[in-house]
């Protein structure tokens, strides 16, 4: 949690004057950029300006909108996220460092969140003339595929995790401020080679998150812009109460009592279980707890052990200090209850709001905790509007799967909605157009239709003709697909399909009457009349055709 005054917490509760200062360098100068035009606004500002050889660029109100946002769990990694609206362009690859502040007592006391770091060049928003920037912390770097990037591992050398995690952080290049020394699992030698060598889509993000898993801690870049492990702090240092709370959009739901148990599970089989059954946390589809959970299963127990959490949301009016995994007392209905933070939302623009929550993950393939309260909402659910591009995208993360919702909007060509995701279900009354319907037993009702493929039916009608179990008919003919009958003890075959109508009973009987030359073997109209394909046309063809047009049974 980062260190605030008194006076800040007091600042909190009342009316606020907020500030926000984003320096970064260019080639040429060091900038700033200030949320108001207001020369009281750089009181910590000054010690830079005097102490920097380049030459100084202030943008007083430069800053329309801030956000500062991260979303993590239980044992993995947090990497803290940048939105900014500003009337600065900055380029890609920029270092930015980014402050946010209280008037507190005349002078403004300011929040550090640290550096952060440009994956791409600024886009320009014409309808506000501004710019908008996505920034990351440090943690950005390890989104590196690691198979692409493969560790040097030496021969005949076996590696502890700490080392591991050392060189994956030496690969990516970033400093480490670990505290480890007392870590049982950080220190036991496991490591002989790559353990994601057949992994080519893991990131060392991900193997990070796996290696926080196997260690009972989590991890962050701190406000020295070092990797470093963060342990679960149950001791309330901060208690948010209702006059910070909004008066919407706050609740605290399902509780997950004390863990007492931890199960390893590789997808598809349970590989090893420590503790009680009563509240049992899973690690999942670990390639590093898959072949070693025997050595390191009991020490992550040993750190987890009794921690309780809940599912909630608490809708305030700004906390600033809070940082990834922090425990904290809220206090909601007369209830104190210990929450964690894993995932904060901070927005500053003419006021401040920040929302905390938290759900829990379901695993409906192993049996685990699950979620029954009706309150229950997407908490890794992230909602993003670009009003210039007229685009409104929902994006939901379960389980590392992506699911995908887009709402487009072109002047010129209308709207668009488009849906992405492994498993799309409709349920209930379904229409389109109101000219295509589907009812909750999947009978469909369509205006026009064109198909191609395969079509299957055993009973219906089209227009004037039926369908059953032998083909196509109607009154005047019938449609047969190798259709069979007996007649005195004798099977007859159809052999070929074909449409008969009376007509057909009269230049069949022509034929066999020699009034009309018989056609020629091999064409349609022999193979058309030679209705059990038997090579001839003759007597039995002709009582064929009667049956087919319903002339005899």
């Amino acid at each position: 949690m980062k260190t605030i005054s008194n006076g800040f917490i007091d600042a909190l509760k009342n009316i606020k004057q907020v500030d926000a200062i984003i320096s970064y360098a260019d080639r040429e100068n060091t900038n700033y950029i200030i949320t108001q035009n207001s020369e009281m606004l750089l009181t910590e500002a000054q010690d830079y300006l005097v102490t920097e050889s380049a030459e100084v660029e202030l943008d007083n109100g430069g800053i329309q909108n801030i956000a500062i946002y991260w979303n993590t769990d239980v044992l993995k990694s947090a990497c803290k996220m940048l939105d900014l609206e500003t009337s600065n362009d900055i380029p890609k690859g920029t270092e930015l460092n980014v402050k946010v502040g209280l008037l507190v007592d005349g002078e403004f006391e300011y929040v550090d969140y640290g550096k952060f770091y440009t994956t791409e060049d600024s886009k320009y928003q014409m309808d506000t003339n501004t710019y908008t920037t996505t920034a990351y912390d440090a943690m950005v770097r390890f989104n590196i595929n690691a198979s692409e990037n493969a560790l040097n591992f030496e021969e005949g050398k076996t590696y502890t995790l700490k080392q591991y995690l050392d060189m994956i952080c030496s690969k990516c290049g970033v400093l480490t401020q670990f505290n480890l020394v007392d870590n049982t699992n950080a220190n036991i030698p496991l490591i002989s080679n790559d353990p994601y060598s057949n992994d080519k889509n893991a990131t060392y993000r991900d193997i990070v998150d796996d290696i926080a898993e196997c260690l009972g801690t989590n991890f962050i870049i701190n406000i020295n812009n070092r990797m470093t492990n963060k342990e679960f702090n149950q001791t309330s240092v901060m208690t948010i109460d209702a006059d910070i709370l909004k008066d919407s959009n706050v609740y605290v739901g399902e509780k997950k009592d004390g863990i007492d148990g931890i199960q390893v599970y590789d997808g598809s089989a349970i590989l090893n279980f420590v503790g009680s059954d009563n509240s049992v946390f899973i690690i999942k589809n670990n390639n590093i707890m898959n072949f070693a959970s025997s050595q390191l299963l009991d020490y992550v127990l040993s750190k987890l052990q009794g921690f309780s959490y809940y599912t909630y949301n608490l809708d305030t009016y700004g906390i600033f200090a809070l940082e990834p995994f922090d425990c904290f007392t809220a206090t909601y209905k007369n209830t104190n209850y210990l929450l964690c933070s894993f995932h904060n939302d901070i927005h500053v623009s003419s006021g401040v709001s920040e929302e905390i929550s938290y759900e829990f993950k379901e695993y409906d393939d192993v049996s685990t905790y699950k979620v029954s309260s009706s309150e229950d909402k997407l908490s890794d659910a992230k909602i993003e509007i670009d009003k210039a591009n007229g685009q409104i995208v929902l994006k939901a993360n379960s389980d590392g799967n992506l699911v995908q919702v887009e709402l487009n909007a072109d002047a010129n060509e209308g709207s668009e909605f488009n849906v992405k995701a492994d498993n799309i279900k409709l349920e209930g009354y379904t229409t389109i157009n109101g000219n295509f319907k589907i009812d909750n037993q999947g009978n469909m009702e369509a205006v026009n239709g064109k198909f191609s493929g395969k079509i299957t039916s055993t009973d219906g009608t089209i227009g004037t003709w039926s369908i059953n179990n032998n083909g196509i008919y109607n009154n005047n003919g019938f449609f047969i697909n190798n259709f069979s009958f007996t007649s005195s003890g004798k099977t007859y075959y159809s052999g070929v399909s074909n449409i008969y109508t009376m007509s057909d009973i009269f230049i069949c009987q022509l034929i066999l009457l020699g009034t009309i030359p018989m056609p020629s073997a091999g064409t349609p109209e022999f193979e058309h009349y030679d209705v059990n394909g038997d090579g001839e046309i003759n007597p039995i063809d002709l009582l064929l055709i009667r049956h087919i047009t319903g002339q005899i049974p």
